[in-house]
Parts: C-alpha cells; sequence; structure tokens
C-alpha cells in the first residue's frame, strides 16, 4: 500500500514537472515565433525599401544601377508573364534593352513575349526598352483602369504603341470592338502582328490631327516618345539621336469616325504625344463620346491642360497624377443631366 501511495506521489510529481517544462517551451516557442515574425517584417521593410531604390535607379546613367533597376523591372512584370518561360525572357530583355537605350547599341530582332491581362492571353514584340515601360504601366500599374457604368461595345484607342493597352482592354471587356490607331509605321507592323487572328480588333495606321491630309511624322528610337511634334522630351528615358522624319496620313477624330461608321464610343484613350490639343481642339464630335482616359503632353509642346477646358464643357474632368501644366494622367466622364 505505501508503495502504491509513493508510486502515485512519484507520477503526479513527474506530470507536474513534465507540465511545467512544456509551458515553458510553449512560452520559449511564441516568443521564438514573435522573433521570427519581427525579423520577416524587419527584412521585408529593407528589402522593399532596397527594391523601390532600384527601381528608381532607372533614371540613373549609372549602367550597373540602370541595370539592375531593369532587372528589378522584369522580376515584377513576371506577374503579367502567362509562362515561366516568358518571365525569364522579360527579366533578361529588361536588362538587356537597358543597356542598349544607356549605349545606343543597335538592337536585336524584336522580343516576343506571351502575356495575359485577366483570361486574356496575347503576344507581344518589344524591341525598345520604353516599350517595356508600357507593359508596365498598362497592364503591371493599370494605367488605363476606369470605372464605366456598363460594359462598353466600341473602344477608340488613339496611340496603341505595340498593343499593350488594346489587350488590356480586351481582357477587361472581350465582347467590346476594339480600334488600335498607330502612325508609326514600325511600330504600327509590331502591333498588326500582335492583334493577329482576334475577332473585333482593328488597326488603322494614321495620325489623328487638326486636319485630313498628309504630315510629318517624327519617329522616335523610343517608340512611345515618336509624334507628330518635334520634340526631345522623352522622360525619364535617353535618346540621343533623333531619326528622320517620314510623311504619313494624317486625318481629323471627326473623319476617323466618319469613316469607321461610328455614332457612339463608349471609351476613347489618348495617348498622342502632344498631338491631343490638335486633335482634340478641332473635334466636333464630342457629344458622341461616353468617357475618356489617356494622358496629355503639355511639356512636348508647351501647352496647358487649361486650354482644353472649353473641349469637356459637360464633362467630369479627373486629373489622376502628375501636373496639369506639364504632363498628366486623366479621366472624363459625361456628366447625366
Amino acid at each position: 500500500m505505501m508503495l502504491a501511495r509513493a508510486g502515485v506521489r512519484f507520477l503526479r510529481r513527474a506530470l507536474r514537472r513534465s507540465n511545467k517544462r512544456l509551458r515553458r517551451s510553449k512560452k520559449g516557442f511564441r516568443r521564438d515565433a514573435r522573433r521570427v515574425r519581427k525579423g520577416r517584417k524587419k527584412w521585408a521593410k529593407v528589402y522593399r525599401r532596397a527594391r523601390d531604390r532600384l527601381l528608381c535607379d532607372r533614371v540613373s546613367r549609372h549602367p550597373l544601377r540602370r541595370l539592375a533597376g531593369y532587372f528589378i523591372l522584369g522580376w515584377q512584370l513576371g506577374a503579367v508573364a502567362a509562362g515561366p518561360w516568358d518571365r525569364v525572357k522579360l527579366w533578361t530583355a529588361s536588362g538587356l534593352l537597358a543597356v542598349q537605350n544607356l549605349y545606343q547599341t543597335p538592337g536585336r530582332k524584336p522580343w516576343e513575349f506571351k502575356l495575359q491581362s485577366g483570361e486574356h492571353r496575347f503576344s507581344l514584340r518589344v524591341n525598345d526598352i520604353s516599350e517595356i515601360e508600357v507593359l508596365n504601366e498598362v497592364l503591371r500599374e493599370h494605367e488605363y483602369a476606369v470605372r464605366l457604368p456598363r460594359d462598353p461595345t466600341v473602344i477608340l484607342d488613339l496611340g496603341s504603341n505595340v498593343g499593350a493597352s488594346v489587350h488590356y482592354f480586351r481582357g477587361k471587356y472581350p465582347d467590346a470592338r476594339i480600334i488600335a490607331v498607330e502612325p508609326d509605321p514600325h511600330t504600327a507592323a509590331k502591333l498588326r502582328a500582335s492583334m493577329e487572328g482576334w475577332a473585333n480588333m482593328e488597326v488603322y495606321s494614321v495620325a489623328i490631327a487638326r486636319a485630313d491630309g498628309r504630315r510629318l511624322f517624327y519617329p522616335s528610337q523610343l517608340s512611345y516618345a515618336s509624334s507628330l511634334i518635334k520634340s526631345r522630351s522623352v522622360g525619364r528615358l535617353i535618346e540621343r539621336v533623333q531619326p528622320r522624319p517620314v510623311e504619313v496620313t494624317a486625318c481629323s477624330l471627326d473623319s476617323l469616325l466618319d469613316r469607321l461608321g461610328l455614332r457612339w464610343i463608349d471609351l476613347l484613350k489618348i495617348d498622342i504625344e502632344g498631338a491631343e490639343f490638335e486633335a482634340l481642339e478641332a473635334f466636333a464630335g464630342m457629344s458622341r463620346v461616353h468617357t475618356l482616359v489617356g494622358e496629355f503632353h503639355g511639356d512636348v509642346n508647351k501647352r496647358s491642360m487649361t486650354e482644353l477646358a472649353p473641349v469637356f464643357e459637360g464633362f467630369d474632368l479627373e486629373i489622376r497624377s502628375g501636373d496639369p501644366a506639364k504632363r498628366c494622367h486623366f479621366t472624363a466622364r459625361r456628366m447625366v443631366p
């Protein structure tokens, strides 16, 4: 009997000791877990700071900083790639095209990527670093995201570049008729290649201007800076040589709408490097447009967006970013009476 009682006491003491050790180990585990979480937050903050700094170094003329910034950008663009191989190609192309831009070395044949916008998968060809910037602004930063009362049936895209905005709209509005306008002959060829085989998508290689006719067009080594207006304002990137101008067909917005048989435009996107001023001032059909989204380039032709106030009468104009006196992104929605 005494032996049994001693055994019970021994077991109780052993259980109490093990419970104490277990509680201590739990406290230690929680303490260590808190330390790990703190450490992860700290290093995540350091990583974000370093990443943002490198992204800012895309404007640097120092080759290694520039290269690092564009490698980071290419890595982030992997979020819109259709597969792992395209992520690697985006990452590689971003760095190599940045170096080519910095040293003005001749480019190789265009890089081709398979990308996606929503459920829409497509191919794009790029061969200068400005087109990588366009992919980032349109597909990753959603520069042309706009709230609409209903899904649009007609989208007119002025200044489509290589087609990032066109395919972005196709991913959001798969049933819409999308009309792409790009005056640069070289860029329009890449645009047509990216849109080949897709229904309800059309390409017109004309320059939108004040009136119909023939105009000198100034193609740029950086395709996003090509314009009807001779300018060297190319933003963050480097351009030392301006190619010779070419003669292109120009038409007014009214003529284009009549040619396309459009009575109504649900969404008009405009990004035509300074020519938006003359195009909109001469446009008599603003009553046929519901929503506009795009970018004004007052720094290209030394004009302010306030000069277009009469054009936007009856619209709710919102400056989304930038300086209206220089360069800014905007959205304009027709006000319901």
